[in-house]
């Protein structure tokens, strides 16, 4: 699980008991099974397996101002 601020972040092989867990506790929003962007970075899975960021629109956006 990875926080900042009001941002949270859990890879695991069972989210699900850990969100649970963290739903109990807090109100969340925009729940996402797949988040595609987090944090400034782009998320994807490699091989279906290995998780993969990268600040790829970040950096896009910032070389287009």
């Amino acid at each position: 699980m990875a926080t900042h601020v009001d941002d949270l972040i859990i890879v695991s092989k069972t989210p699900q008991k850990i969100m649970a867990r963290v739903e109990q506790e807090f109100v969340l929003r925009n729940i996402e099974d797949s988040p595609t962007y987090y944090l400034g970075n782009d998320v994807s899975r490699i091989f279906g397996e290995y998780l993969h960021t990268a600040p790829k629109k970040y950096v896009q956006e910032t070389l287009k101002n």
